[in-house]
């Protein structure tokens, strides 16, 4: 059985012939949450992030592009994106008495969203959590005390399925 933290080797593998890049946790994100190419995704980046080759995307450029609704159609397919609330990610602790609200780290992130795709954002740095599981560079499952500083839930378009559907 795998570590929720353990991360998956495909995600690292993710590249593109004749391309040396650095700083490219956005587009690899990107790709992995909305699963489309990474070559595609270093174009969104660029595009709606406005992401300069071999430099990393600011934590304000990423919320901005969301909240704007620039993801809602890639490659044919439509998505929601939403910027999770200051409440989804704290955890509550009692402290002598008193309620302390903490930032989750990334274990205890990665831990309270069993189902569904979100990207993920600590200081310097964006990764995805899709269903449980930790999609980034090899070495960063090693650091699950990091602290989130936002998350966005990216949905899929529904598939009419004749069932009735609740979102809670």
């Amino acid at each position: 059985m795998r570590n929720y933290l353990d991360v998956n080797p495909k995600y690292s593998a993710l590249e593109v012939k004749g391309v040396n890049e650095n700083n490219d946790c956005v587009p690899r994100s990107l790709a992995t949450a909305f699963g489309v190419s990474l070559r595609t995704a270093y174009k969104l980046a660029e595009d709606h992030m406005g992401r300069e080759a071999k430099r990393g995307v600011t934590t304000a450029r990423i919320a901005e592009s969301f909240e704007k609704g620039n993801f809602n159609e890639i490659s044919g397919k439509k998505f929601a994106v939403r910027t999770m609330k200051k409440v989804e990610l704290t955890n509550v602790y009692k402290l002598k008495g008193e309620v302390v609200l903490r930032k989750k780290t990334v274990k205890s992130f990665v831990a309270s969203h069993p189902k569904g795709t979100y990207i993920v954002l600590v200081a310097k740095h964006a990764f995805t959590v899709k269903d449980g599981e930790l999609l980034d560079h090899g070495n960063f499952g090693n650091q699950p005390t990091r602290k989130v500083l936002n998350a966005f839930q990216v949905v899929g378009e529904k598939v009419d399925n004749g069932q009735l559907e609740f979102n809670f």
